[in-house]
This record gives structure tokens, sequence and C-alpha cells, in this order.
């Protein structure tokens, strides 16, 4: 997918290509959004996955207001933030980021269980546990 072009940087890095309309300030990116899956799982569980490789758990904070989960962090990057430092291209997002999720009805949001491992962060709210009743009404 790469474009050969003529490289301004080959007496440094001679193998290094680059795609000559990206952009090369990194500051010049709009916000940092960590792809995200939502989806019920086979079991009947509203699943989250994101994606934020590179921060620890106490870099992210979870957060629950009615039926919306609000996920909260920050991905630091020493290099961009060193002086001197020259980006020929930069596809690594970091900084702050936020996401405002829906939960959809019948999900037990009591019972949700986040989990964070390799990189991926999973938040699961399984189904809201049905009570039955009697024909008078009652519960067994």
């Amino acid at each position: 997918m790469f474009r050969s072009a003529v490289n301004p940087a080959a007496g440094e890095f001679p193998n290094l290509r680059y795609i000559p309309d990206m952009p090369v300030d990194p500051d010049r990116r709009g916000p940092w959004v960590p792809h995200t899956d939502a989806f019920v799982s086979p079991q009947g569980e509203f699943t989250i996955k994101v994606e934020i490789a590179a921060l620890r758990r106490d870099d992210v904070e979870l957060g629950l207001e009615g039926h919306r989960l609000f996920i909260t962090g920050r991905r630091a990057d020493a290099d961009r933030e060193a002086a001197g430092t020259r980006y020929f291209f930069s596809e690594i997002s970091s900084g702050a980021f936020e996401l405002a999720l829906d939960i959809p009805p019948g999900f037990d949001l009591a019972r949700a269980k986040a989990d964070y491992q390799n990189g991926l962060l999973r938040v699961v709210f399984p189904p809201q546990e049905r009570t039955s009743t009697h024909s008078n009404g009652q519960r067994p």
C-alpha cells in the first residue's frame, strides 16, 4: 500500500519509505478515539471491547450513569513529548480519550464485569435475570 517516493531521510534511514501526503506533524491529528467493538455474545451478554494498548489499568477509568458507560483514559508518549523529536510519519495515537456508550435495555448493569488484558479492555453486561411468576401473580 505504500507508494515509493523520494525519501528526504534517505541518508539516515535508507530503507524507510513514506507517504508524501501523510501529515508528519503528530500534533495535527484530531483526538484519539480507540477502536471499539460492541456486540451480544452467544451467551446473551452485551460486550464492549476497547483496544487501548500501552495503558496500565490505572490509566483507565470506567463510570456508569444510567444506561451510559463512560470510559476515559490517557496514553502518554515520551518520544512525542521529547524536545527535538522529528517524525517522518506518525500513526500511533496518544493523549486523552473519552468514550460514551449506551447500554441497551435488557442487560444487568449491577452485575457488569470489566477485565483488561493484552491491550484490550472488555466490559461485559449479563442479561437481566427473568423472574417467573405463578398464575396467581406470586413468585415461586
